[in-house]
């Protein structure tokens, strides 16, 4: 499920507008520009917009995106995400949660983090 989120003052309803270029796929933070590491968002930017254009957002729902699973870790079903930089979730250490993931990935045999697309449900 995907909305265009709109803002309405009863008198005249305005879209979100970027506070700076998104790409697809990236976080967005609470100020309309790229997640910071370990902050809220609004959720996930569904397609590019520019600075001071509209913004189409993934506020609610399931997303298939970019989770880091570090060195010799494992993610389970249900494990809370946060972000660890614009495009990536990572497992939850200090930061917000704002997702949880949906598709286990098995990393403890690895020498290094690894980087996956999985299923997520955005739950901020």
């Amino acid at each position: 499920m995907t909305y265009d989120i709109q803002i309405d003052d009863g008198r005249n309803p305005s879209m979100l507008v970027a506070a700076a270029d998104l790409q697809k796929g990236q976080f967005v933070g609470l100020d309309l520009q790229p997640a910071a590491a370990q902050a809220d968002i609004l959720g996930v930017c569904l397609k590019d917009s520019a600075q001071n254009n509209p913004i189409s957002l993934g506020a609610i729902g399931t997303f298939y995106v970019d989770v880091e699973v570090g060195a010799s870790a494992v993610l389970n079903v249900g494990d809370e995400l946060e972000v660890k930089d614009a495009s990536t979730l990572q497992a939850k250490n200090t930061g917000v949660t704002v997702a949880k993931a949906y598709e286990k990935v098995d990393n403890s045999a690895g020498g290094s983090a690894v980087v996956k697309k999985i299923p997520v449900k955005i739950i901020k």
